[in-house]
């Protein structure tokens, strides 16, 4: 059985994603037959409520992590 494990990828409108379309060829040329992502595959800054109140929390907005996925 071939198992890809994928860890903490974290997708985020403000980098660069390009490693997902690696990625995706890379899974369409190796067939696994189990992919399991261990978490965390988007950031979701919004929803964080880590540096609430602050100004690097101003702007944030879930809208933007969905058009992501």
């Amino acid at each position: 059985m071939d198992l890809l494990i994928i860890g903490d990828p974290h997708a985020h409108p403000d980098y660069d994603n390009k490693r997902f379309t690696a990625l995706g060829k890379y899974i369409l040329k190796t067939k696994p037959d189990i992919i399991v992502c261990l978490g965390d595959f988007a950031d979701m800054p919004s929803l964080s409520s880590y540096d609430k109140g602050t100004k690097g929390f101003e702007g944030r907005r879930y809208k933007r992590m969905l058009m992501l996925l």
